[in-house]
């Protein structure tokens, strides 16, 4: 067993997707089946690298940052619901139901990016079909709602 080590550059180079992954690998079964959702596409902002770091200071002792509690128990704005008080109290439950709201999060993200692609890739193939000529009458929103329909 190799020893964890979890550094806030650790956190910083590779984002909240990796820092969380370690995390989870580290931690029980139930969590562990969530590190498939966190994929790379996912855009790391920096309240994103803020919360994988706390979670981090709570869940793995050899984190070398201590756990700024008043600022954690301020909240976490936009974060799942009740994560900063979770922090706050060290409550391995409330963590872990954090988690799988963040990690439904990050499925949905990445099942809206790859709709997205497919829709592109769909009305992009339709353009070819119909050629320039047709292209250039979709002026409307109805005519276009109209294409996008037959397209896809």
């Amino acid at each position: 067993m190799w020893n964890l080590r979890i550094t806030a550059d650790l956190i910083d180079a590779f984002g909240y997707v990796k820092s969380l992954d370690i995390i989870l690998k580290t931690t029980s079964k139930a969590l562990r089946d969530k590190c498939d959702c966190y994929v790379p596409e996912i855009v790391v902002s920096e309240d994103d690298v803020t919360y994988a770091s706390m979670i981090a200071k709570v869940l793995v002792p050899e984190f070398e940052e201590e756990i700024g509690l008043p600022e954690i128990a301020c909240g976490l704005g936009s974060k799942p619901k009740d994560a900063g008080k979770a922090i706050a109290n060290c409550d391995k439950q409330e963590i872990r139901q954090s988690l799988e709201r963040l990690s439904f999060i990050c499925k949905e993200k990445k099942f809206a990016h790859q709709q997205l692609l497919t829709f592109e890739a769909q009305t992009g193939v339709a353009r070819m079909t119909v050629g320039d000529e047709a292209v250039g009458k979709l002026e409307t929103g109805t005519e276009l709602a109209k294409f996008c329909s037959h397209a896809c």
